[in-house]
């Protein structure tokens, strides 16, 4: 028993024509809706994250490097070093996001503290390029332990949860 609903024709091309409006206008309505905090939320983000990632870049290769010291990597540590100096002094001048989201009453507090951190893991970073430099494996260790509490406690104070 094949029961098929009758659809006259002018109906049939109205509702098909209906569907597909519909459609559009459900995706468009979405798109609207979500771009605005898509964009809001990684505009400026999105540039201290590209520097934070290539701070973690060199990061990794330093922490590496240190497991199994070999002088042959030193100007590749250095490198790493000097790199990750230029890119924190950039992300000093970023405001981190978790700052924007507080009442602006207290972000000029919360920016001075975190610039003056950035300064303390900028000069933490010069240190660890001037002990590579000395050649200095059991030192750049020391300065690496120094960098890792540094990172820690500054992506536990300025970093968002999401």
């Amino acid at each position: 028993m094949n029961k098929r609903l009758i659809i006259p024709d002018q109906f049939r091309m109205n509702a098909s024509l209906l569907f597909r409006k519909s459609a559009l206008c459900l995706a468009l309505s979405l798109a609207f809706a979500v771009a605005p905090s898509l964009q809001a939320q990684t505009e400026e983000m999105t540039e201290m994250e590209e520097r934070m990632d290539i701070i973690q870049d060199g990061y990794r290769t330093i922490g590496r490097g240190l497991r199994r010291p070999d002088p042959s990597q030193l100007p590749e540590f250095i490198k790493s070093a000097e790199t990750m100096k230029e890119e924190a002094v950039k992300c000093k001048e970023l405001v981190p996001l978790k700052i924007k989201q507080m009442p602006e009453d207290q972000q000029a507090e919360a920016i001075k503290k975190y610039k003056a951190e950035m300064d303390v893991f900028i000069a933490t970073l010069e240190e660890m390029k001037t002990v590579l430099e000395a050649g200095d494996f059991e030192q750049a260790n020391v300065v690496f332990d120094k960098l890792k509490n540094e990172k820690s406690e500054g992506h536990e104070e300025w970093k968002t949860d999401d």
